[in-house]
């Protein structure tokens, strides 16, 4: 492999030379594969806590558009009704009473009449979720806003539910278990 006439000191030089660029090469390219191994399990980290993030918030608007149909039923049944009503109550004042008189018998919600403005608001709530709820309000209107429509919605929005004692404020690490409580 050496020439005859390298001298001795040339020849040791090459050897160690040899040595250094095997080393070289070997801990740059364990080093560039750790470095990989290490972004890919934080890649698959990320894409596992999307998953699971992207899951909470279909289970949440799924909860909330059935909540919304459900909240549509209840004002197409109160539709039926008030047509009823508005075509057989002759005045205000019977109106009022057989309009009281069948919310009553119904599941619509928390009826409420004020007798200073002579109101009749329905209230209900309806939970989408372990913290949270669609609540809707809707005032009816007199025989004489009949024009207007039969009832005008003051309220529908999503709220929480004030469980304040009960909130997680845990930080989850890799490879804790979201079921377990010892970190709340």
């Amino acid at each position: 492999m050496y020439f005859k006439n390298t001298p001795p000191e040339l020849r040791k030089r090459k050897e160690s030379f040899s040595f250094a660029n095997f080393g070289f090469p070997t801990i740059l390219l364990t080093f560039v594969m750790m470095s990989i191994m290490t972004f890919g399990v934080l890649a698959l980290i990320t894409a596992n806590s999307d998953l699971k993030l992207s899951k909470k918030v279909a289970e949440k608007t799924t909860g909330y558009y059935e909540a919304e149909e459900k909240s549509y039923s209840k004002l197409q049944e109160l539709d039926l009704i008030l047509q009823n009503i508005y075509q057989s109550a002759p005045t205000e004042d019977n109106f009022h009473t057989i309009l009281l008189d069948h919310l009553s018998t119904t599941t619509l919600g928390d009826v409420n009449f004020d007798e200073k403005t002579r109101q009749v608001r329905i209230h209900w709530e309806i939970p989408f979720s372990d913290m949270q709820y669609l609540s809707v309000t809707v005032r009816v209107h007199s025989t004489n806003e009949i024009s207007n429509g039969f009832y005008t919605i003051e309220e529908w929005t999503s709220n929480h539910y004030d469980n304040s004692d009960e909130v997680d404020d845990s930080l989850h690490l890799i490879g804790s278990d979201d079921n377990d409580s010892t970190n709340k």
